[in-house]
């Protein structure tokens, strides 16, 4: 079953890659071009779940052309994952 998320109206395949397919040893990556976020498939799933959040974040940041730093996509990936998480009492 293939895997994917629409991204400001382009569809994008997520693909789960062994870790030893990456030579650069990112967690993630996102591939504008050919619509592809790879997620290291060894690494915990609340790990990959943040992952794909933040290429999901380059990917608007890059299609949008808003140029934002890889410190910005990283803290709001950190953060809405945290917003995400939170439960009220």
């Amino acid at each position: 079953m293939k895997t994917s998320i629409n991204i400001c109206g382009v569809e994008f395949e997520i693909k789960l890659v062994e870790p030893n397919t990456r030579q650069d040893n990112r967690m993630g990556r996102c591939d504008t071009k050919y619509g592809l976020i790879n997620i290291d498939k060894s690494m915990p799933e609340p790990v990959q779940e943040l992952t794909l959040l933040h290429e999901t974040i380059h990917a608007i940041s890059d299609m949008s052309s808003l140029h934002l730093s890889e410190n910005q996509v990283s803290v709001l990936a950190n953060e809405i994952n945290r917003l995400m998480k939170f439960r009220t009492l």
